[in-house]
């Protein structure tokens, strides 16, 4: 399949270079070393501003979750200690703090970070209930504790308010999910012993993002260019952008390139998938395409930084059928940052 699919590619460029050279990028701007034409050079695409994207590994601590660029979920941002926040030398007896957390709604529990837990005596223990948290812990003078996420989707209505549920031999409570908007408690056991809350909803607006804009056009058969701009918000010129578009089959294929900042400086790259469909606002002997397409893009290293998505259509007026004007979003990926 590899080679079959290098063999498409090679045929690709030389048609593009026979048959469209007055339409070629800039070669100050053109890509170099293309990867391989596979599936398996995609696989760590997922789908931008849904349900079903996931942030890299790289960034995502102790674990994965929802990509939080999208508008799809409420993203809160929740830590947990327990044992002897005093902070006096003393004699503590050891307490127990097994146990557990689970929060009963929809959505799903990300742990982020272990909080002063020791090897070989605290742990987090396998669980059969989501979202839940189970671990086994014991402090004395000291505490441990968690910190986590949980993406509740923002289209589920209950008639019961779902809670956050701490159950643990020292102490037991419950708090609400909308006061985890904005918390910062504090459960006393005794007056050592103690549980501190502190959460806040995350708003994924925070995440830089911005517009992308510029042309699709189809070269040959087998695929072409795109060249265009990215934006701030306030649509103002960031970088450039320049690439290559190629199919799979009739309707649907790849797209891979580079993106500069304003000075022209390479940055990274991006990749990703397109398809069309018929264009819903003309008539269907009109013959018109929309054209969508999603992705990521990387920095230099090749590391994903953040995801793209948007779609094209023909230009209008137009006087050549195989232009296409793009546009789109966007989004570098991130998450909250930790409460201390």
């Amino acid at each position: 399949m590899k080679t079959h699919l290098r063999i498409l590619w090679t045929l690709g460029i030389c048609a593009i270079a026979v048959a469209c050279q007055d339409r070629m990028v800039d070669p100050a701007r053109r890509i170099v070393d293309p990867p391989p034409v596979d599936d398996a050079n995609f696989s760590d695409i997922t789908t931008p501003f849904g349900d079903s994207a996931f942030l890299d590994p790289a960034h995502a601590g102790t674990g994965s979750g929802p990509s939080i660029s999208h508008s799809f979920h409420d993203i809160y941002h929740v830590r947990i200690t327990w044992g002897d926040h005093t902070g006096a030398p003393s004699l503590m007896p050891i307490i127990d703090w097994t146990g557990g957390l689970n929060i009963n709604g929809a959505g799903l529990l990300v742990l982020r970070e272990l909080i002063s837990f020791e090897p070989d005596q605290d742990s987090i223990l396998p669980r059969n209930l989501a979202p839940a948290l189970a671990w086994a812990s014991t402090t004395s003078a000291d505490i441990d504790g968690i910190a986590f996420d949980f993406y509740h989707p923002k289209n589920v209505v209950y008639i019961i308010e779902p809670s956050l549920n701490f159950r643990t031999a020292p102490s037991q409570f419950s708090i609400p999910l909308g006061a985890l908007r904005n918390l910062d408690t504090v459960i006393w056991v005794d007056n050592i012993q103690s549980v501190h809350i502190r959460a806040r909803l995350f708003d994924p607006a925070q995440c830089p993002h911005g517009i992308l804009g510029g042309k699709w056009v189809r070269t040959s058969r087998l695929g072409g260019e795109l060249m265009g701009e990215w934006k701030s918000v306030d649509d103002q010129m960031m970088g450039r952008l320049a690439g290559a578009w190629f199919n799979v089959d009739s309707s649907s294929g790849y797209f891979y390139g580079r993106w500069h900042d304003a000075a022209g400086r390479f940055q990274g790259y991006f990749k990703g998938r397109w398809h069309e469909e018929p264009d819903p606002r003309l008539c269907p002997i009109c013959g018109g395409i929309l054209g969508y397409f999603r992705g990521v893009f990387t920095d230099e290293q090749g590391v994903i930084r953040g995801e793209l998505a948007g779609m094209y259509d023909e230009m209008f007026p137009s006087t050549n059928e195989n232009e296409f004007v793009f546009r789109g979003e966007w989004r570098v990926r991130c998450r909250p940052q930790p409460l201390e």
